[in-house]
């Protein structure tokens, strides 16, 4: 089983101001120091220049041919950029989202927080010039073509483009949650409703009633979104339902709606709902249209696809390379990188040095903020997460030192070189020689996500090529390859393929032997080199073993060696997986935690196998073993685990709330992907895979849903409507049964039986006919188990620990006996007509005998059941131990 090391520290929570007072829900409507910065790839003089890699850069500024934006490497602050990909150099040392076409002057808020209120400034395009219009602590503005429009203090104001002639504009007793310019007009949300007043002030008009956090303004009309993304006219009137799910991110621009749905990008056509998609990938937001092309952020990159969706590029950022390597050997030490949140370095997670003990405990090292780090002779070489320079720290002493005094993107050292990419000359490469202390250009193009293996560096550009260097020469070679994740083992690239839904490839590093290996996206990649020196080429052996993780529902773990293409199934592991690394033979993987922090799950690499953990009792005649694999509390994705050829296929590619199987067929409960909380049963077919659907509940925000099948029936029960139903499958046929059922126990002899409530229930049974029903007991009785002859429940003398007294009734005489006392609900485990619960020690009950019997004797902590075995969670001394023990034991 997997280690767990804790990590000690504490975690300051941000709230973002801007959104008190500003819900998601909507109610039904009715009818001065300058900061100038050097531009070090592009000059703003009129001259010309080539670079070696065959860039042209422009002679003069054309303001239509730029951008400016946040830029995601360097903290979101501000800078320019030429659409195609040149030119970046920072305006102003302040924090921005988004993009704007770039002008004369740049208005932004002068702040290097998140969301944060400061004063409204202005500054030249090229970093000249700065002044503040507004000295107040500004919540957002808009600039329309011949004003500012900004919120303060629930008010409206507008003032001339130069910050002269401040005008209130609305003054309000709500506070303004959100605002668009558009014809001159000034749309507003307070929790009082969504209104527009023209910019001199005039014409205030209440559009709709509710409560807008959020909206957009476009094609003349307004577009919110609630369960589902609406438009409605300007004043309020022909409200219709856009597209029919729940979305967070939309961007309007012409005839068509953009939305990021899991890993792919969407396009619907307003007025047909054609729709087209394009894989790119999550978490897409910030969306801005220039010259038919659609920019936005995903995971600290910046994206461009055309408005057609038939190409995708990125433009700009290293993504999330300080997460492709959370762990490092410093002398046999292992060193991992943990979070804490500093206000000096803009409220970002700051990484710092903990050393995983064998105790299963982590020892916090350093204080200082680190972003990139490696293990060089003893010491560690990282990149300040304020500063973005590069130092040398000694974990002993806990001394550092300043490498490069420059703002690094990415590195990586060979010997006495350092490779390194400089943010401030737009993250082109450069070779540090240590001991001469010469830097050596070798790109003049972005370049990102820096590796090496022996003696060559690989690295990735903005042209959709991966560059080769050997590191004896400053001339490197390319070959074509579009991707965001790769790793290498001798000459054998493996990588996400972005040109084909991400999928793992592998490709020789002269562009030849191209495969592809796997039908799911890769989410992380980890080559294992063999250290076998082959003395006849001086190099090591093209030897190794790869390690990937595929989205395939949840996240799976492959392992392929380098000589084959026959892939091993080994695990599942965490959603939020964030690295994985091998060191001395031990498999170490990085996972995220709710709570913005990070654990470490270690095991020994020989013992990866799985162990297929399935409720006995949800099973069918064939070879799979069918599960549930929990990503939440309530949801999970189904899969079948074939043992004897180790095989896991996902069965049901959504997540899914329960299962069960008859005959043939797998009948599952969900949630539909719209985002309303509707649940639905549908079947699945193992033999010819069609899925049918059965139920359909039309109510929205459903949080409880109960089934059972049997005999091609579906019986079924739901808060809300609180009526249990019965539908026939031949017949299609839906009658009820009762209107008082919260929840489903069992069908047993002709009759079902349920509970009435989920805070006091009684014990109820109702004829599968619907001919009669029966009250068994009073209020505050849970359901356990039955018989034709006798009824066992809880008795809950304990409402907030649900603990109960177990009772067996029986069903003709009404005669009542205590079984036992003092159960736990939570702590009762059903299966094979055996009641499993803890209470000093593990015991079960048997229910045809009428036997106890105890299964363990030790003081029991937890314990579940996994297929034919019981995993209890012990103490042994101050560690924790997990027992397996047999049902049959």
């Amino acid at each position: 089983m997997y280690k767990r090391y804790l990590f000690l520290f504490t975690t300051i929570l941000m709230i973002s101001l801007l959104s008190i007072g500003c819900k998601s829900k909507k109610d039904d409507h009715k009818t001065k120091s300058d900061d100038k910065v050097v531009n070090h790839v592009v000059s703003s003089a009129n001259v010309s220049n080539e670079d070696k890699d065959g860039v042209l850069f422009a002679t003069a500024i054309n303001f239509d041919e730029w951008i400016y934006f946040g830029n995601p490497d360097d903290r979101h602050r501000i800078y320019r950029m030429h659409v195609d990909g040149s030119g970046l150099t920072k305006i102003v040392d302040a924090r921005m989202e988004g993009f704007h076409d770039l002008k004369e002057w740049v208005y932004y808020l002068d702040t290097t927080q998140p969301h944060t209120p400061a004063k409204l400034a202005r500054v030249k395009w090229d970093g000249s010039e700065k002044e503040v219009l507004v000295e107040e602590n500004v919540e957002m503005f808009q600039q329309s073509d011949d004003y500012i429009i900004y919120a303060f203090e629930n008010n409206i104001y507008r003032i001339n483009l130069d910050g002269s002639a401040n005008m209130k504009v609305v003054s309000s007793d709500e506070k303004v949650c959100y605002m668009k310019v558009f014809d001159h007009v000034i749309y507003y949300s307070t929790s009082e409703g969504l209104f527009s007043i023209t910019e001199d002030g005039v014409n205030q008009y209440l559009i709709a009633e509710g409560e807008f956090p959020r909206f957009d303004v476009k094609n003349h009309k307004i577009y919110y979104n609630d369960d589902k993304l609406y438009s409605m006219s300007l004043k309020g009137i022909e409200e219709k339902v856009v597209i029919d799910k729940r979305l967070d991110n939309t961007f309007i621009w012409q005839d068509s709606i953009y939305y990021n749905e899991g890993d792919d990008l969407y396009q619907v056509n307003i007025h047909t709902g054609d729709t087209h998609k394009i894989y790119v990938d999550s978490y897409l937001n910030h969306y801005y249209e220039k010259d038919d092309k659609i920019y936005f952020y995903g995971h600290n990159r910046i994206w461009r696809v055309h408005q057609d969706l038939s190409t995708k590029e990125i433009v700009l950022g290293t993504g999330e390379e300080y997460l492709a390597r959370m762990f490092i050997e410093v002398d046999d030490r292992i060193i991992t990188k943990n979070v804490d949140m500093e206000e000096n370095v803009s409220h970002q997670m700051a990484y710092k040095l903990f050393e995983l003990k064998d105790d299963d405990s982590s020892k916090k090292l350093s204080d200082v903020a680190i972003q990139l780090f490696e293990s060089k002779h003893g010491k560690i070489l990282y990149t300040d997460a304020k500063d973005k320079k590069l130092y040398e720290l000694d974990i002993t002493t806990n001394d550092k030192a300043l490498v490069l005094d420059k703002m690094i993107g990415s590195f990586m050292s060979y010997k006495d070189m350092i490779y390194y990419t400089d943010i401030q000359e737009g993250f082109r490469l450069y070779a540090y020689d240590r001991g001469t202390g010469q830097h050596i250009n070798i790109t003049n193009i972005p370049v990102t996500n820096i590796k090496r293996t022996q003696d060559r560096l690989y690295f990735l550009d903005n042209r959709k090529r991966m560059g080769i260097l050997d590191v004896h020469n400053s001339i490197p070679r390319y070959i074509d390859l579009f991707t965001t994740k790769y790793d290498v083992i001798g000459d054998t690239i493996y990588y996400k393929n972005e040109d084909d839904l991400g999928r793992l490839y592998r490709i020789q590093d002269d562009g030849t032997g191209k495969e592809r290996l796997t039908d799911y996206p890769v989410v992380d990649i980890y080559a294992h080199q063999e250290d076998i020196f082959n003395y006849e080429n001086d190099h090591y052996a093209n030897k190794g073993q790869v390690y990937y993780v595929i989205k395939q529902g949840a996240n799976l773990l492959y392992s392929i060696h380098n000589d084959t293409k026959i892939s091993k199934f080994l695990d599942i592991v965490s959603m939020d997986l964030v690295d994985i690394t091998i060191m001395d033979g031990i498999l170490y993987m990085h996972i995220a935690s709710e709570g913005g922090s990070y654990y470490v799950l270690e095991k020994y690499v020989d013992e990866l196998s799985y162990k297929v953990f399935y409720d006995i009792e949800k099973q069918s005649s064939d070879h799979r073993k069918y599960f549930v694999y929990q990503v939440d509390d309530q949801v999970g994705y189904l899969y079948g685990y074939d043992e004897k050829n180790n095989e896991m296929a996902l069965v049901i590619d959504q997540l899914i709330m329960d299962f069960q199987i008859e005959d043939d067929w797998i009948y599952y409960s969900s949630f539909d992907s719209k985002g309303n909380y509707r649940p639905s049963i549908n079947r699945y077919h193992m033999n010819d895979h069609k899925i049918e659907n059965a139920i359909h509940v039309l109510e929205d925000n459903v949080r409880t849903f109960d089934f059972k099948v049997q005999d091609n029936t579906i019986y079924y029960c739901y808060d809300g409507a609180h009526h249990l139903f019965k539908k026939d499958m031949e017949t299609n046929q839906v009658i009820t049964l009762s209107s008082d059922c919260m929840r489903l126990g069992a069908i047993v002899d002709g009759w079902i039986y349920y509970e009435d409530s989920l805070d006091n229930p009684k014990v109820l049974r109702v004829k599968l006919d619907g001919s009669s029903t029966e009250v068994l007991t009073s209020i505050k009785r849970r359901f356990i188990y039955a018989t034709p002859q006798y009824l066992y429940y809880l008795f809950v003398t304990e409402e907030t620990t649900q603990k109960g007294i177990l009772i067996k009734k029986n069903l003709e005489t009404h005669e009542q006996q205590v079984v036992m006392e003092q159960l736990q609900w939570r702590d009762l485990v059903l299966v094979n007509e055996h009641l499993y619960y803890k209470n000093n020690g593990l015991h079960a009950y048997n229910f045809n005998t009428g036997i106890k019997r105890n299964v363990y004797t030790g003081i029991v902590d937890d314990f579940t059941l996994h297929g034919q075995e019981l995993h209890l969670s012990i103490q042994d001394g101050e560690k924790n131990k997990t027992v397996t023990i047999p049902l049959d034991q």
